[in-house]
């Protein structure tokens, strides 16, 4: 199911993407101005390469890889009968120069623009400018060719055939013809004249101009030239290989000033078999696993391959388009899920996540239904039906850990409490949810016994101290908030047991940059669950350290002491802050107040312990955030 601002995103990625392969093609225009094709369109072009640079050697320059010289694909068929065949479409365009219109002369002469000199002078009618480049875009309409597939196969054979040549070669005859009948199209063998300014006064005064620069010259025509080359080989299981590549053979034409482009652009090949099957390569490198498509209908030289839909034909892409679908959870886009609210657990925990141990009995039956009908069907290879056990396995174990959560709540009033205040807090404290998605509340409910261990005789839940569990999900899914959920139920837990003090939980995380925005959002929750800690008895009371968080990082962050030994001859932070105060801001690590969300913490230094400290200066509720140690 996709949702209705997911199909506008999927709207606006199609149309910038098809923008962006229009222009990199050279589908958007008939006419490429102001230069030549090749250096505009780099997507499935093919070069022509001077003689001498023709080998079997692959090109390792970054240009060769821009633009190389050939591209094709290798299929796999499988001949039924002897009349085996396959029909290859090849599609290309080619450009050749022209002269330009006159709304496009007119801006590269800068028309209508008067340069300070030419007022000096008197006028701009005697000015001269140079010709605007542009090329006319011709779509070659190569008739559908036919290749026999022999019946035996030995060896890697060439299938030549004239008629495949001449049907090239026919193509192009009629891309020239069309160039060299063209009234507009560039002429030889110098440079045309200059363009007096005079002549872009009017159409008619343009068109004298251009009917007096083509008189007595010759047409620029192209010389473009192509070959296809097949050749075949035989494959596993009785199958053919065969190689399908389309070359430029054009002469060279790369000095810069060449009015030709040689280039063949926006090339693509189509492949269709007729009384033979186009099979599927096996990618092998992936495991053989119900989750994974391991077909690739092609080989792509120089571009991918796709399969045509509804039809027994592949065909090649110059731009590979993988459209990924986004990972989410189900209960973001299936009504019927039943939710998991903040409000709804910290009232009454139990009937809510009873109802979601159904859901998953549910979804469990029928995955094993889909299982007692996979078994009988034949692309499903053994190696692919054991990896779906396997998961469905480890389903039915996520679900009997879940329950065994739920029976440790129902259990322990102690723990549920805990859980019911966690459930408080980010009703309190999340913006813009009002409930947990069903696999963070699942998450943290399965560790509830490992958790009640530490004071109850939870066999369950000694033997979960013993494993790790791997919290996966794409960025953005809310992996930290099913986290942060935990250690503030086992902070409370904690203290509801009587542990007035100590350390809770730790969080290690492998960069900087990622701790920092971590350590804002973990002062939030716990901020959160600090404020509702104070309206709980008997948790409230004097003798209960407050929740707080530590941030432990080198002294190359923040600095481990602010004095110094004496007699070390250093100058030490302290000193430092005292002769420049705004140098404390530079170990800002919590920007924003947890208690009044405002971005207004500053440092400040704490003369009686000689400490750092984050103090928000907020009219409403003024608080010292946290401090840094001294030692």
């Amino acid at each position: 199911m996709v949702t209705p601002q997911r199909q506008d995103e999927i709207r606006l990625a199609e149309y910038l993407l098809r923008r962006t392969l229009d222009q990199l093609t050279g589908r958007s225009e008939d006419i490429c101005r102001d230069d030549r094709p090749r250096n505009r369109y780099f997507v499935g072009s093919l070069a022509n390469r001077p003689p001498q640079d023709e080998s079997d050697t692959p090109d390792y320059d970054l240009f060769s890889h821009l633009a190389p010289t050939a591209m094709g694909l290798d299929v796999l068929v499988e001949p039924d009968g002897s009349d085996a065949r396959l029909v290859i479409q090849p599609h290309f365009n080619v450009y050749y120069r022209i002269f330009p219109d006159l709304e496009h002369q007119r801006r590269i002469s800068g028309y209508g623009i008067v340069p300070p000199e030419s007022q000096e002078d008197g006028g701009t009618e005697n000015q001269l400018g140079e010709w605007a480049v542009a090329y006319r875009k011709v779509p070659v309409q190569v008739p559908p060719i036919e290749v026999r597939l022999p019946g035996q196969v030995t060896g890697r054979i060439r299938l030549y055939d004239p008629t495949v040549q001449l049907a090239l070669d026919a193509a192009l005859t009629i891309a020239r013809q069309q160039a060299g009948s063209d009234p507009l199209c560039h002429q030889m063998p110098d440079e045309p004249p200059p363009v007096p300014q005079s002549a872009l006064n009017s159409q008619e005064a343009y068109n004298a101009l251009l009917q007096k620069v083509r008189a007595g010259r010759k047409p620029v025509i192209p010389q473009w030239q192509a070959r296809l080359d097949v050749q075949v080989r035989p494959a596993d299981n009785g199958l053919l290989r065969v190689s399908v590549m389309l070359r430029n053979t054009s002469p060279d034409d790369g000095a810069e000033r060449n009015p030709t482009d040689h280039y063949l652009f926006d090339c693509s090949l189509r492949v269709e078999g007729q009384n033979a099957v186009i099979r599927p390569f096996v990618f092998d490198i992936l495991p053989e696993d119900y989750r994974y498509n391991r077909e690739l209908w092609g080989l792509g030289r120089n571009c991918s391959v796709r399969r045509v839909d509804g039809r027994n034909a592949v065909e090649t892409e110059n731009a590979p388009i993988y459209r990924q679908p986004v990972y989410t959870t189900r209960d973001a886009v299936d009504p019927t899920l039943p939710p998991a609210s903040f409000q709804a657990l910290a009232q009454d925990p139990v009937p809510v996540l009873e109802s979601i141990a159904a859901a998953m009995d549910q979804y469990r039956t029928g995955w094993e239904q889909l299982m007692v009908q996979r078994r009988s069907d034949l692309p499903w290879t053994p190696e692919m039906l054991a990896a779906a056990q396997d998961d469905l396995n480890a389903f039915v174990d996520e679900i009997a850990r879940f329950r065994r959560g739920i029976q440790a709540l129902q259990r322990r009033d102690m723990l549920r409490r805990a859980f019911q205040l966690m459930n408080q807090t980010f009703a309190s404290a999340s913006k813009g949810f009002a409930a947990w998605r069903l696999f963070q509340i699942v998450y943290i409910v399965s560790q509830l016994p490992a958790i009640a261990a530490r004071e109850y005789d939870e066999p369950d839940g000694r033997a979960d101290w013993n494993s790790v569990d791997v919290l996966w999900f794409p960025t953005g899914g809310g992996k930290t908030e099913a986290y942060l959920g935990l250690i503030v139920c086992t902070a409370f837990f904690d203290r509801l047991r009587g542990k007035k003090s100590g350390v809770t939980a730790w969080m290690r995380f492998p960069l900087r940059l990622l701790s920092l925005q971590q350590l804002q959002r973990l002062a939030d929750i716990m901020a959160a669950a600090e404020l509702l800690r104070r309206q709980t008895s008997p948790i409230n009371g004097p003798d209960y350290d407050p929740f707080s968080v530590a941030y432990l990082v080198g002294s190359e962050n923040t600095p481990n002491r602010l004095t110094e030994y004496s007699g070390s001859g250093n100058v030490s932070w302290l000193e430092r802050f005292q002769q420049n105060p705004a140098l404390m801001q530079r170990f800002l690590t919590i920007p924003c107040c947890p208690f009044c969300g405002q971005q207004s913490v500053r440092m400040d230094l704490d003369r009686d312990t000689i400490r750092l400290v984050h103090r928000c200066p907020s009219a409403r509720r003024p608080q010292k955030v946290g401090c840094f140690p001294s030692s």
